[in-house]
C-alpha cells in the first residue's frame, strides 16, 4: 500500500495520464485506497503504508528509462517499503 501527499497528487495525475486508479479527486483516491487496505486486513494481511514522493518516483522511472505508469508506481512503492524495512 502506498500513500501520496495531497500536494503531490496533481503531479502524479499529470505523469500517469488517463489512469482510472488515480481519479481526479484526491479524496476519492484516498477512499478507494482505504477500502483496498480494509479488504487486505479482512483477509488477514497487515499491509504497510509507505509515502511515495513524485520527485523520487520520477527519478526512479528516468533511471530505468521507463515511462511512468501505475504499475511502475506500485513496484516503486514496494521497493521503497522494502528499503524502509516494511515489506508489503
Amino acid at each position: 500500500m502506498f500513500d501520496i501527499l495531497r500536494e503531490e497528487y496533481a503531479d502524479f495525475r499529470a505523469a500517469l495520464k488517463r489512469d482510472a486508479r488515480l481519479p481526479p479527486d484526491y479524496d476519492d483516491w484516498r477512499s478507494r485506497n482505504a477500502a483496498i487496505e480494509a479488504a487486505h486486513r479482512t483477509d488477514g494481511s497487515s499491509p504497510k503504508q509507505v509515502t511515495v514522493h513524485f520527485a523520487e518516483f520520477s527519478a526512479f522511472s528516468r533511471r530505468l528509462n521507463l515511462k511512468p505508469g501505475y504499475a511502475l508506481l506500485q513496484i516503486y512503492a514496494n521497493l521503497a517499503a522494502i528499503e524502509k524495512g516494511e515489506p508489503q
